[in-house]
């Protein structure tokens, strides 16, 4: 194996595209290696070296991509495109999933810049009005024998208690975090994390996609639905894929129906239950697969952009009534002992 570094995100996926525009070209493996080493650092240079090494030894370019720090979901599709697919749709499928990961980055560091921004002067102001202006008017209106409004009194309470909730509840959510990676499977962590509404469809999306990845190419190159599974069970690198396509097998061993087999798991769209059928029907799995991946990848894409459309103006919202909250309940009292002279 390769000395281990860590290409950066982007990195990998201008990697895996300029190999696939290589082959796509007409280029062999070790050409396209030879060639894309030319332009690469000193490091990268290392690693395709032992890339074309480990080639001469009968080694998957896949394996070493972990080496270069690529997650175990890229690995695989890799793989299993290298093993029993097309390799150049492999390494063009990887590519647009590490781009779509980038772009959904990017557009969350511009959604988050600003709030995140405001609510940082709002953290200020906040504190320095509980620890000096809150006080400061509790003190004045005793001394001057008048209470303060009770609108005024509950904001006070509710912003002097706020960041203990905040942070209560923070502290909650590391925790539980902690507790689910520890003690919790893999698939297990996907059952719990499907149960949660808000994230319940992207979870879906996610493990429908893989699943499609990997059984696609097989099945389009002449292995049954069930040598398919075997081969997912024992080449996956991912934990989940190997318990989901052993349950799968089983069940259809059983006499169930692949679709059937879906649809007693929570993990996969109601809709790719829906496209099996069809695919039984018909005696076209892979086709309707292979189609349905594609919508699946395009509406994720345009899930998150809508998410992310309307959370920025909602925190703002958000943010300014508790502005405009805060001060009205600073003006309310002044407004009392003028109405009293």
């Amino acid at each position: 194996m390769t000395q281990a570094f860590t290409m950066s995100k982007s990195a990998q996926e201008e990697c895996l595209r300029q190999w696939s525009e290589l082959l796509k070209e007409g280029y062999s493996i070790r050409e396209m290696l030879a060639l894309y080493g030319q332009f690469a650092s000193e490091k990268e240079q290392q690693w395709v070296s032992g890339i074309e090494s480990g080639l001469q030894e009968g080694a998957w370019i896949a394996y070493f991509l972990e080496d270069a720090g690529f997650s175990k979901e890229i690995t695989g599709i890799v793989l299993f495109a290298e093993k029993f697919g097309d390799l150049i749709e492999g390494l063009s499928r990887s590519a647009d999933i590490l781009g779509n990961e980038l772009k959904v980055k990017e557009d969350i560091r511009k959604v988050f810049h600003y709030p995140a921004m405001l609510a940082l002067g709002f953290i200020v102001i906040v504190s320095v009005l509980i620890q000096g202006i809150f006080p400061r008017f509790d003190e004045f209106f005793h001394s001057m024998g008048a209470e303060l409004p009770a609108v005024s009194v509950m904001t006070f309470h509710f912003f002097r208690f706020l960041p203990l909730v905040v942070g209560a509840m923070l502290v909650m959510a590391v925790v539980t975090l902690i507790i689910m990676k520890k003690r919790l499977t893999p698939i297990q962590q996907l059952h719990t994390l499907v149960r949660l509404p808000l994230i319940r469809q992207y979870v879906q999306s996610f493990v429908t996609y893989h699943f499609i990845s990997q059984l696609k190419p097989l099945l389009s190159n002449g292995f049954s639905l069930q040598e398919a599974l075997i081969v997912i069970g024992r080449e996956d690198r991912t934990e989940h894929s190997q318990i989901e396509s052993e349950r799968i097998r089983i069940l259809l061993t059983e006499g169930e129906s692949f679709s059937d087999a879906l649809f007693c798991s929570d993990l996969y769209l109601p809709q790719f239950v829906h496209i099996i059928k069809m695919g039984e029907a018909k005696g076209k799995i892979a086709e309707e697969m292979d189609r349905f991946s594609q919508v699946v990848f395009r509406r994720l894409q345009k899930r998150f952009s809508s998410f992310l459309t309307w959370f920025q103006p909602l925190f703002f919202l958000m943010i300014g009534s508790m502005m405009v909250l805060l001060f009205a309940s600073l003006l309310l009292p002044v407004f009392s002992i003028l109405d009293q002279w």
